[in-house]
Order: C-alpha cells, then structure tokens, then sequence
C-alpha cells in the first residue's frame, strides 16, 4: 500500500498518542521517537485528486519531456512515440488533456497525435507557445544525408506543421553531435532563441526570427544548462565552466547585459547548476544545482535574505532531505520556492524516490508541505524500473505539475503528477488520495477515507459501491453508501470494506470501488483497485539461513535466501526491514509471480547506524510482524571475534496477530519500564510502522 499523506492512512494506524506509548519513557530512543511523530498534514504538497486518476495523468506511447499549458488551461505533452514502430520514427508525439487531466477526445485520436516532420528521425526536447499559439518545438535531428542538426520546427494550434516556418516548417540551426537544442524561450517579439545542451559540445544560444529565419546568436563558453526568458525580452542563462557555476544575462539583441552580475554574469555556489526559475515580477532569481538552492536578485547578486549569507540553501540532510538531482523549480511572487527533486539519499530513500520541497522566502523549510518542508510523491522503483524527474511547472491556478519519465525495459511512459501548493482555491471533487489499495486478508476490514476537495461550497455527495473482480463475493462483503457533505464542509468521509478470511489458499485477489452519481461536486475518482493479499500464503515462507555471518568485504556479493515453500497457487509480495532494536532502515520488498515457487534473495546492509548485527524482519501489508526473521552479523575483515548476537525474535503467532516481538535492546529497556511483553510488541510494531512511512 502507498502512503502519500497521513490522510491515507487506516484510522488505527493514525494516532499520535499511540506513537508516543510505542516510545515509552526511555530517553534513550527519544530522538527516534520525534522522527516517528507523524506531522501534521494541511493539504499542501499532496496530490491533487481531481487531476487525472487520482492526481496522476500516464501519457502511454509518448516520451514526452515537454508539457505546456494552454492559455485555457487544457495541457499539451509533446515528445516522440516510445516504443516507436519503423513507421513512427522521425515523429512527434503530441497529447492534449483537459485542465483535470482527461484526455481531450476533439484533438487526435482519443487526444493523441502522431505528426511528421519532413526528417527521417527526430527527439523533441523541449517547446514553448508564440504569442499567437503556435508551437515551436526544439531538439535534434537526422537527416536523409546521414547528419546530426539542431532542429526548430512550429506547428499550428491543430497540431499541423506550419510550411511558413522555416523550411517546410523546420529551421536548421547546424550540424551538431546527439542531443541539439535542450531548451528554448520565445521572447515578446516573437522570436526564438535556442539553447545547444551540454551535451552536444558547442555551449552557444542560436537566434531565430519569429518564421524561422536563423541571425546571429550568442557564443558563451560553458556547457548549457537553462534558459529562461524575462517579459522585457533580456535572458537568463545558467551553465558551468571550468569547475564553476554560472549565469549570464543577455539583452534583446544578444549582447551580454553588462549591469548584471559582474560584467554580465554571477558565479554560482554550486558547480553544476541545473534548473532555473524567476518570479512572475522578474526580481529573484532562483538556480538549483548539486549543492542546493540559491537566490540572486534582479540584478544577479547574491540574494543575503536567502538562506546563508550567500543565499544558498544546501542539500545537507539536516533541514531538507539530501537530494542528488534537482528536476524542478518555481519561485512564488512571495520568493518562496518549490522544487522537484528525485534519487533523494539519506534516512527519507527508504520509501519515496522523488519529493516536492518547499522553502520559505528568507530560505527556511515551508511547513505546511507535510510538516516537514518537503512530501514524498514517487515511490521506490520496482526492479528493472527506474524514475527521472523531468520539469516542475505552475498551472495557471497557481498549483504544479511534475512530470516524471518512468522507464522500463519496455519502453518509457510520461507521469504527470499535479501538486496541491495550497495558494487558490479550486473547484470541488471527490476521489480517493492512494492509486490503490492492498489489505490483508485476515484484517477484517479496510477503512478507505473518501476526500472531498476544493472549495466547500455548496452540499455535495457521491455514491459508492463495490464492484466484484478476481475477488468473488466470498472473499469480501459487497457494500454500497451514498456519502455526503453539507455546505461549509470538506474533508473525508470513511467508507468501510469489510474483507473475508476464507482460509484457502489462493494467492492475490481483487475487486473494484466504484464512484458515481455525484451531486454539486466532480468526481475526481471513478473507480479504485482493491488487492487482498493471502495470509495463507505468508505461512509457508522461511529463512534458509535464520543466522548468517559474512565478512564485510563480502556483503556487496552476499544475500539472505527467503524461500516460498507453499503451492504458488497467486502472486505474493512481502515487505522487511533492517533493525538492531534502536534503529530501523532499509526496506524493500519481495515478490513471486502467481504459480512461482522458490527461493528469492534479499541484499545484506551495511549501514553505520545498524552495527555490525541487525535483525531482518518480514512484515505484512500493515507493517504488521510475521513472525519471520533472520539475524546478520558483519565481521570486519581483521581476526577480531564476532560481537555479540542479538537476539533473534520468539515466534508467537502468525501474520497479522500482533506477535513476532524481537526481544532486542528497545525491548529490554521497555520491560525494565514495566511494560508487558505484549505491550513491548505492539509498541515496537507500532515504532517501526511509523518510523518507516
């Protein structure tokens, strides 16, 4: 199950108060016990529900790195077909969706588009809009003659190659090696100016007339990596060179805008500046880049109000989660600022892969996104799955949108994910915050909290109702409810899903939540996947070494072996952790596909914090113990004996049932405080589940 927000979570799994007696009065574990404070959640940061399929578009067939919003707010994803047929290359691919995230049936077909550029191969990188509409499109090109080229084409608002641009509607800014123009920027007047991407060698802004008619351009000495256009037509600019960061500014006609900075660019903090963003007023200035995020002000000096005196906030792991590439940036009219960052590291990369990250005006954390300063929005990658942020951009109700390329082995797929930045009011919806759900077949029920959002205005209500799938009317009881919401009023309303435990083995099955009928509000959810996990199955797996000891040099090369022993009968997912009895980390998870048997390999840890022993445990969808573990001793390389073991847990019921404890040190210092030994279990449970949200 994916936990987006406290909000999501089942309400006895929700208390506060529970995670402070999880804690007991050991103030030996008390900083632990603050990180397991769930914090308060005001909304900003979080999906916005009525956006798509529960706050997310996938753009199917269309790498698309380029999004735009029209001026009517419907969304444009342009890029190029991925898998491609022979007889799609050389083709743009071009999506349009409504403002909440349905595709636009008039555009295409279903909303899609191929269109042909006269090349035999093309890779859109990025687009803007002209002031008339047109779309011009930047990237590389190849040509029938065999050369690598610089390509600017436009199309019209239909998605029509416009034959007045250009050459039969491409310019050619040159040859060029793999990658060609990274990004662009259409000034007032019309005109186009292109910027060559570090990648291709030749670090130097292209100039082109408003129909395509290439003039002189602007040479810098730096690999590109951002360019952005202010309303008075002068251009900001961000690269490196020679192990520094920079920005330039150029005027109208190209000419380095020698009152900004230092003759006409600022040096950087960071080396390798990445993403750029101004103000809507054009007077702060903001450049994320390996170190972290800096401000200059209008006229490129380092903004003192900003973080440290140089105006930069670092990725450092002590305020913000220590981040290693930076995929997006907003500067509010405030000068606070929202990024999207991905391949976060640290004690946060457990769960989430990306996060949005919010810094107030002077540079310190926004609370309100999660009560921390930044949400978690993609969770870790499956195996053979990998994200990369692609740009963070602001709707024109002033909420986001981070665009994510998910890759595969198939292929590429574009996500679109819009972000609550809590700054307008929008029209009412009702949906669910979780892409789907999984629940245990043993759990009794699942309490799924149906959220209406936007404005309050007016009484609203949904019917809902379930609809039967994989899972028959055996495993669940079918339900129906009409929810509703008097005026003045928003929130969630719970609707409840009572689960059956039949006791067969049968592996995962599913049904559907169905949203209709709505009354005075959108219905942002139509319908919800519900996975219920065999605990059956969970009985028949086991450690093949309960106790492994390896010499550090060889962890890297090293595996527990957890072996499914039952019939295979469906697929089956558990989830483990590390832990010493103090500290927890590491999750993942482990999967056999429906029929498989067997053996699957869990990687060892060697991680400061844990020591040289910790204890692998298996928990369930609920991050409820299963009473499986194996103990893992590190040995340093020298002929040093081995520490001590930890404990290994005492098996005490099956999944789900609230046994399983380890008896390591936590415990021992809450039995020393009085405690039961099933209240130590069901606080450690309670600790861990917390700890790894």
């Amino acid at each position: 199950m994916e936990i987006r927000s406290l909000g999501d979570l089942p309400a006895r799994r929700r208390s506060a108060t529970g995670v402070f007696r999880a804690c007991g009065r050991a103030a030996v574990v008390l900083a632990s016990c603050l990180a397991m404070m769930p914090p308060a959640n005001a909304g900003v940061g979080d999906l916005d529900v009525r956006f798509g399929t529960n706050g997310e578009v996938v753009v199917d067939g269309n790498r698309g790195p380029a999004v735009l919003e029209l001026p009517d707010g419907r969304l444009l994803v342009i890029g190029y077909p991925d898998p491609a047929s022979p007889a799609e290359r050389g083709m743009v691919a071009i999506n349009r969706y409504s403002a909440l995230g349905k595709p636009d049936v008039s555009f295409g077909s279903a909303g899609r588009m191929l269109v042909a550029l006269p090349l035999p191969d093309v890779v859109i990188w990025a687009a803007a809009l002209q002031p008339d509409g047109k779309l011009v499109l930047v990237g590389w090109g190849f040509t029938a003659s065999g050369q690598d080229v610089r390509l600017v084409a436009r199309l019209t608002d239909q998605g029509v190659v416009d034959t007045g641009f250009g050459v039969n509607g491409i310019a050619i800014g040159g040859p060029g090696g793999w990658g060609g123009y990274s990004s662009v920027a259409v000034l007032p007047n019309g005109e186009i100016l292109a910027a060559i991407g570090e990648s291709d060698g030749d670090n130097q802004v292209d100039r082109f007339s408003a129909n395509g008619v290439p003039t002189p351009g602007t040479r810098l000495n730096a690999a590109l990596s951002g360019m952005v256009a202010q309303a008075d037509g002068r251009v900001v600019v961000i690269g490196h060179e020679n192990n520094r960061g920079l920005a330039w500014r150029l005027l109208v006609d190209g000419r380095l805008d020698t009152s900004f900075g230092n003759g006409g660019y600022a040096a950087l903090s960071g080396v390798f500046p990445s993403r750029l963003a101004l103000d809507p007023t054009g007077q702060q200035i903001a450049v994320c880049s390996d170190l972290g995020v800096e401000q200059l002000t209008a006229d490129g000096r380092a903004d003192t109000t900003f973080g440290s005196r140089d105006g930069l906030v670092p990725f450092d792991d002590k305020l913000l989660p220590k981040v290693s590439r930076c995929d997006g940036l907003l500067v509010n009219t405030d000068g606070s600022v929202v990024l999207g960052a991905s391949d976060v590291q640290g004690t946060e990369s457990v769960l989430y892969q990306g996060y949005v990250i919010g810094l107030r005006p002077d540079g310190s954390p926004d609370l309100r996104l999660n009560g921390r300063g930044y949400v978690g929005v993609r969770t870790k990658s499956a195996p053979g799955t990998r994200w990369e942020g692609s740009a963070l951009l602001r709707t024109r109700d002033r909420n986001a949108l981070f665009v994510w390329i998910k890759f595969t082995n198939g292929g590429s797929q574009t996500i679109i994910d819009r972000i609550d930045l809590g700054e307008a009011a929008s029209a009412a919806a009702v949906g669910v915050l979780l892409p789907g759900v999984r629940v245990m077949e043993n759990a009794g029920s699942y309490f799924l909290n149906v959220v209406r959002s936007g404005s309050p205005e007016g009484a609203a209500s949904v019917r809902v109702e379930t609809v039967p799938g994989t899972a028959a009317s055996r495993d669940f009881t079918a339900t129906a409810k009409q929810l509703f919401w008097s005026d003045g009023v928003s929130g969630s309303q719970v609707f409840e899903l009572p689960i059956a435990d039949d006791g067969e083995l049968e592996g995962e099955e599913s049904f559907q939540v169905r949203f209709f009928d709505a009354q005075g509000v959108a219905i942002a959810t139509e319908t919800l996947t519900v996975t219920i996990v065999d605990d059956d199955a969970l009985r028949a797996l086991r450690f093949v070494d309960k106790a492994l000891t390896v010499d550090k040099r060889a962890v890297a090369t090293t595996a527990l072996r957890l072996s499914r022993d039952d019939q295979g009968a469906g697929p089956l997912t558990v989830y483990y952790y590390a832990q010493n009895g103090m500290d927890a980390c590491c999750t993942g998870r482990v999967s056999w596909a429906a029929g498989e048997r067997g053996v699957k390999e869990i990687p060892l840890f060697d991680v400061g914090g844990l020591g040289p022993v910790y204890w692998l445990e298996l928990v369930d969808e609920q991050w409820m113990s299963l009473g499986v573990g194996a103990q893992v001793t590190i040995k340093e390389p020298s002929a040093a004996p081995a520490p001590t073991p930890a404990p290994a847990p005492a098996a005490s019921g099956g999944s789900g049932s609230g046994g399983g404890g380890s008896m390591a040190l936590l415990d021992v210092v809450m039995l020393a405080l009085g405690l039961s030994a099933a209240a130590v279990r069901r606080r450690r449970r309670a600790a861990a589940q917390y700890w790894m949200q």
